[in-house]
């Protein structure tokens, strides 16, 4: 007696399997892909947000060091960012601290949300004198802020509403140049 073996066709995957497994796997990296954007423009803020609190605490170093006030400027670019700068400061220190232009910025905005922010004109917002202070230099004779200072920051995509959840960073300067980062959801 001959037994007859049939062909096994579990070998092998026929096309339909292939493409089904291969649209669930672009399927799935697009929304690792979206994810990981999103986690990265966050972190990127956030960079920044440390990065404008330690360029605000080198204001008091350059005061203290040089036994003078340094003023605290806002400079609107070219290119449509602002830029922050210290003067006067010791050689080979860092004076400006350039915005990035994915942030948008606003000096004491209070709890407005940041589609209504408008950025900081052009001047003289802040100086620190010899004994760590932070004056007023709007006024004739400087005289120290009676309340903090804000800069606050969010990322241009989060105002816009393209990117979730909207994260607002306020760096608070206090009359006696404290520098902080509060992180707040909105």
């Amino acid at each position: 007696m001959t037994v007859r073996v049939r062909a096994d066709r579990s070998r092998g995957f026929t096309l339909i399997e292939a493409l089904v497994v291969l649209a669930i796997i672009g399927i799935l990296a697009a929304l690792v892909t979206v994810s990981i954007n999103g986690y990265y423009q966050r972190s990127h803020l956030e960079t920044t947000a440390r990065d404008l609190r330690t360029f605000l605490e080198s204001a008091y170093s350059e005061s203290v060091s040089l036994h003078t006030t340094v003023t605290l400027s806002t400079v609107s670019n070219a290119d449509g960012t602002t830029s922050l700068q210290l003067t006067p400061v010791m050689a080979g220190h860092q004076a400006t601290f350039q915005v990035p232009a994915f942030v948008k910025v606003a000096l004491n905005p209070g709890s407005a949300l940041p589609a209504t922010w408008t950025c900081p004109s052009p001047g003289n917002v802040l100086g620190c004198d010899a004994n760590g202070r932070a004056l007023d230099p709007a006024t004739t004779v400087p005289t120290q802020v009676r309340a903090a200072q804000a800069f606050a920051i969010t990322h241009v995509r989060m105002v816009d509403g393209s990117l979730k959840p909207v994260i607002r960073y306020d760096i608070q300067v206090f009359p006696l140049w404290r520098v902080t980062v509060t992180k707040s959801v909105l």
